[in-house]
This record gives structure tokens, C-alpha cells and sequence, in this order.
């Protein structure tokens, strides 16, 4: 076939999926490139983790983090390539995102989405700031969880159409390696097989026995664990990692979630709302997280994607045409749940948290959009024209924003310890504040003494007189610490800031003789 044909091939339905993963490289590979070297703050434990797995140090390794798979997988890439693992990462993202586009619109085909429906998809799902604009770049287990986690999706809708066993493998395998990553797939592997029993074509007992069969790697790993604990009875639970998580989570919001809410609620009505409101403290909170969540949900998957699935609503005809529609609603429903019980165990979430439930999101809104689409191409349809144009505008706007330039400032950090290594003496000692700094000064080894109480026990020991720099965060709300800090080194020598708030500020620690600063001049 020569390479036109092979092109033009792309476009039909069939291979669609390679143009996607195509794009994902690309598109992910500006992404990386883009970032100009900055590596997230999880990305430096995950490679410090790797780090310990490379040398055979297996236990300080699990110590430092106790769901290792993903650090594993750097370990090894490291050990087989020779690449270092920022690289092995940001490689493994690229590949990752690739899978992750092609399961996207196959998940899509397998919906009874035709070309248009896996275009409009593919426009949605690379038109996210969030996922692709701002996660893909760093280093994360997000990216494996994704590709696996929507294969698995795309199998299980498989298996719901064909009631074919390999199917049911794949979705059972995929899953499983979802889990592998974040631990939030178990709830994947358990419950999402429960979908299948909805169908109407096939009679109970044929559901019973293909959920049964979707179980079917849950069941051997689970025989598998039990032979673990009777060959070694002093196993303990907690031996095996964050894998009992899941359960203590749900244990812990049901037992324990009404009274943790009571009190967060009283400190909400004793600060914020005061006597008189006061009794309203736990609505209001409820609210608060409400919003907090919803926010999240809309910031991850996109404000024109929120606004598809919002139209489509109206439209239930749509969903009503899926194949394997209980599939992707079960889908949705699980991953929301995700959300609640992290939401409600520690009163944190992260934005990459709720990727499932925006990868959902999509999966509505391309069907949606693509029926715009058609709407527009009708002249009576005057309506559907004019929201056709307005989504389609702001979609196109996202996907410049994602992929626009990473902004100069995000980069302070690493101009600050290329600076310090540019003027300081090859003896003089420097203190980084943060694992992130020290990993960019290459001095990954110390990971002790992070942060600010790291800096307060520095002068607090006198430990400080031993160093000849200091190199710290300086954020503009803890004025306090600088303060602290400027009472006995003086004015910094150098100061690097990121546009915002956010600020790294490069002090000369004093010693009797030797105290000369370097030649730059504070900025």
C-alpha cells in the first residue's frame, strides 16, 4: 500500500483508531517538549522510588511509596534503555496518551459511533487544558491508568455486544493493570461487570453467566491472594500496600463520615457564617463540596464538553441508541462514587482524581456534538446551527489553550538552580528547600529535611552555619517565613518568580571573610 493510500486508509472506520493514536503522539510529544525540562512534584517521588528499585533497594523503595507499580515500570525502563527516568517517563506518557486516543474512539465505534462521532470525539478528548494541556506533560501514573482503564472500558462494551470469553479476559487484564496504577481501578474491576445486567436481549441466565466470566481474573487473583496469606500466616494486610484501601475508605466514610462532616460543619458555622447562620453550617458545607466536586469535573473534562453533555440531556434519544449505553452509564456512575469517597475521606481532591468521570463526559459529548454537526448541515435548523458554531468556537479555543506554549514562568525553579550552579564555588554547600529543587541540582540522594520545618530546623540546629547558600520557597502567603528567614541572612541575593504568587528566593548564608556575593544583582 503506498502512503497516500495509506493515509486515505486512516480516515475509514476501521483504522480510524490509528489516526487517534497518531495525533495522541503528537500531540502529547509538543506537550512534554513544551515543559522545557519542569517535572511535577509527585513526578520527583515517583522517580526517586524508581530510583531505589533501580539499585535493588527494594524496601527502601516500598517505604517511600507503597502502590510502586509505576515506579517499577520507570525502574525498568531506566535499567533497560540507560535513559534517565524523567525521559523514561515522559516516553512512557507519550505511548500511554497513544493508547489512550486509540481506546477513546474505538470506545466510540463500539458505541455505534460512526466517523463523525469518533472525529467530533477525537476533537473533544485532545480539547482538554486540564488532561492533555496540563497532566499529560508531567510525570504520573495517570497516564497508564488512563490507557488501561479505557481499553478495559472499550473490552467490557465488547464483551456486552458479542458474549465472547476473550473479551471478557481482556477487560479482566486491562482493568487490572488499571489497578495496578491507581488503586481507584479495583472499584472498576468489581462493580462495572454489574452493567451486563441490563441487557435485554439475553435471559438471566445467560447475564449470570457472563458476569461470572467478567469476574473471572477477579477470581484467580483473589484465590491467588488467599494462597498467599495461608503459605505465610504472619502476612499482614497492610504488608501488601494500599490494596486494602479502597474497603478502609468506604469502612471509614460510612462510620465515621457523619461525624467528620458535624465537625467540619461546626467549623464552618463558627468561622464563616457566624450565630446568627449558624445553623445552616452543614447544608452550606455540603454545597461547598458539591460545588467544590462539580467544579472539578467541569475543569477536567472541559467547559464545551460539560455544555454538550448538559444539551444532550434533552435529548435522551441519543443514549437510548448507544450500544452498551448501561456500560459507559455504570462507567460514569463508578467513577462519580470515586470521586465522593476521596472527596469525603480526606477532604481533598485532586483534578486528575476525576479523569474517569470526564472521560465519560466526553463519550456523551462527542455523540452530541456530532449530532450538531448534522444538524447544521440543515439550513431549517437555524437553532442547532448557531449552538453548532458556538461549541465547535469554544472547543477550537481550548485546543489552542492546550496547546499554546507552556507559560517562561513555570520554569523559576529550574532558572534558580542553573544560577546557583552557575555562581557558586565547586566547595560551597547549597540548601534546597524541596525534593523538586534538589533533583534539579542533582542532588536527588538527600530527600531529608523538606520544606519549610526543614528550613526552621536548619537555623534551629545551627546547621545553617555549615552551608554557604540557601535556596527556598518564598510563597507570598506565608510572609512569615521569609520574614523569619530575612531577620538573620538579610536581603536575598537573588529572587525568581513564576508570574504569580509563587517565588524562589536565593540567600548568602554569612561566614567571617568569605562573606562576597556573587556578581548578579537582586531582581
Amino acid at each position: 500500500m503506498s502512503i497516500p493510500d495509506f493515509t486515505k486508509s486512516l480516515w475509514t472506520e476501521k483504522r480510524f483508531h490509528w489516526l487517534a493514536a497518531g495525533l495522541g503522539v503528537i500531540v502529547a510529544t509538543w506537550g512534554v517538549w513544551n515543559t522545557h525540562g519542569v517535572i511535577n512534584k509527585d513526578g520527583t517521588l515517583y522517580i526517586r522510588a524508581a530510583s531505589f528499585f533501580a539499585d535493588g533497594k527494594w524496601t527502601q523503595g516500598i517505604d517511600l511509596y507503597n502502590w510502586p507499580f509505576y515506579s517499577l515500570v520507570l525502574a525498568a525502563g531506566h535499567n533497560l534503555t540507560g535513559l534517565p527516568f524523567q525521559t523514561v517517563g515522559h516516553v512512557l506518557a507519550i505511548l500511554f496518551f497513544a493508547l489512550s486516543s486509540a481506546a477513546f474512539v474505538m470506545i466510540l465505534r463500539e458505541a455505534g459511533g460512526r466517523r463523525d462521532v469518533m472525529s467530533a470525539g477525537l476533537l473533544v478528548f485532545l480539547a482538554s487544558p486540564c488532561l492533555v494541556g496540563d497532566i499529560v506533560p508531567m510525570i504520573v501514573r495517570e497516564h497508564g491508568f488512563w490507557a488501561f482503564l479505557l481499553w478495559s472500558l472499550w473490552s467490557l462494551m465488547r464483551f456486552y455486544n458479542t458474549n465472547r470469553f476473550v473479551y471478557a479476559l481482556a477487560w479482566g487484564v486491562s482493568v487490572s493493570m488499571a489497578a495496578l496504577f491507581r488503586i481507584e481501578g479495583l472499584a472498576f474491576l468489581v462493580f462495572l461487570p454489574s452493567a451486563l445486567f441490563f441487557q435485554a436481549r439475553h435471559a438471566w441466565q445467560v447475564k449470570m453467566g457472563m458476569f461470572a466470566r467478567a469476574h473471572s481474573v477477579l477470581l484467580v487473583g483473589s484465590i491467588l491472594l488467599a494462597g498467599i496469606f495461608l503459605i505465610n500466616p504472619l502476612l499482614k494486610p497492610d504488608d501488601l500496600g494500599r490494596l486494602f484501601e479502597p474497603f478502609n475508605i468506604i469502612v471509614k466514610v460510612f462510620s465515621e463520615g457523619d461525624q467528620i462532616l458535624k465537625e467540619k460543619a461546626q467549623i464552618y458555622g463558627t468561622l464563616v457564617l457566624g450565630e446568627w447562620l449558624e445553623e445552616h453550617a452543614l447544608p452550606g458545607l455540603l454545597l461547598t463540596l458539591a460545588w467544590a466536586l462539580l467544579f472539578k469535573i467541569v475543569g477536567t473534562a472541559g467547559l464545551g464538553q460539560t455544555l454538550l453533555l448538559t444539551a444532550s440531556l434533552e435529548k435522551r434519544r441519543i443514549f437510548k441508541e448507544l450500544s452498551a449505553f448501561p456500560v459507559l452509564l455504570v462507567f460514569l456512575l463508578i467513577g462519580f462514587a470515586n470521586c465522593v469517597f476521596i472527596l469525603l475521606n480526606n477532604f481533598l481532591i485532586a483534578d486528575r482524581m476525576t479523569s474517569p468521570v470526564a472521560f465519560a463526559v466526553q463519550v456523551f459529548a462527542a455523540f452530541m456534538l456530532a449530532g450538531l454537526y448534522r444538524s447544521f448541515t440543515d439550513p431549517a435548523k437555524k437553532t442547532a446551527r448557531i449552538g453548532f458554531l458556538i461549541v465547535i468556537s469554544l472547543l477550537a479555543g481550548q485546543l489552542v489553550k492546550t496547546l499554546l506554549p507552556a507559560d517562561s514562568g513555570d520554569s523559576y525553579e529550574v532558572k534558580a538552580v542553573r544560577w546557583m550552579n552557575a555562581n557558586k564555588k565547586q566547595h560551597e554547600r547549597v540548601f534546597y528547600d524541596t525534593m523538586r529543587l534538589r533533583y534539579y541540582a542533582g542532588e536527588f540522594q538527600n530527600d531529608q529535611n523538606l520544606d519549610w520545618p526543614g528550613v526552621k530546623q536548619l537555623f534551629d540546629s545551627g546547621s545553617i552555619e555549615k552551608q554557604h547558600y540557601l535556596v527556598v520557597h518564598g510563597p507570598e502567603k506565608y510572609p512569615e517565613q521569609v520574614a523569619y528567614i530575612q531577620e538573620r541572612l538579610g536581603d536575598p541575593i537573588m529572587q525568581f518568580h513564576n508570574g504569580r504568587k509563587n517565588r524562589v528566593l536565593v540567600y548568602r548564608v554569612c561566614h567571617p571573610g568569605e562573606c562576597k556575593q556573587p556578581g548578579e544583582s537582586v531582581h
